[in-house]
């Protein structure tokens, strides 16, 4: 169960630029490809897979789309682990990736701080460096605490 909850939550992580173009280019690629299936000038196998492929890619990555564009505009923010527990662990290619939950202090610099939950995936390599009083930037939807999402290391 912690295995699947892990992977659920790496599934809806944010997209990188490089993600969401190869995205947008599965969209074109779908569009394109049915469009030549239906002129019927291209042999009917070469464009019913290419639809395929690029469906099947825009189905997987279709919540960390919608992911990306909700918090394409969310204000950034530090925060401070006050609390955290291991969820579970997952293997995505040769990367071990460990679940843990967070309990935040985030201080937004035009508002008071509040405390936050989030679940956030942490490679293996770097699981070893948690500790309770760290801090890294997250980002946040105003108004909705729960919301934070992981951004960035903070530079030292």
């Amino acid at each position: 169960m912690a295995a699947d909850f892990s992977i659920q939550t790496v599934m809806n992580l944010r997209l990188s630029p490089i993600g969401f173009v190869l995205l947008l280019a599965s969209a074109v690629l779908l569009v394109v490809s049915l469009f030549a299936w239906r002129s019927g000038r291209v042999p009917t196998l070469v464009p019913l897979i290419l639809a395929a492929f690029a469906g099947y890619q825009i189905a997987v990555f279709a919540s960390a789309a919608r992911t990306t564009l909700r918090y394409l505009g969310a204000p950034v923010a530090p925060a401070q682990v006050l609390h955290y527990a291991h969820i579970g662990v997952v293997q995505r290619a040769r990367m071990r990736i460990h679940t843990y939950r967070f309990i935040l202090a985030v201080s937004p610099p035009d508002a008071p701080m509040f405390e936050a939950s989030a679940v956030i995936p942490v490679q293996e390599a770097n699981s070893g460096r948690l500790h309770q009083g760290e801090r890294f930037m997250v980002r946040y939807l105003p108004g909705k605490p729960d919301s934070v999402m992981f951004e960035r290391q903070l530079e030292e």
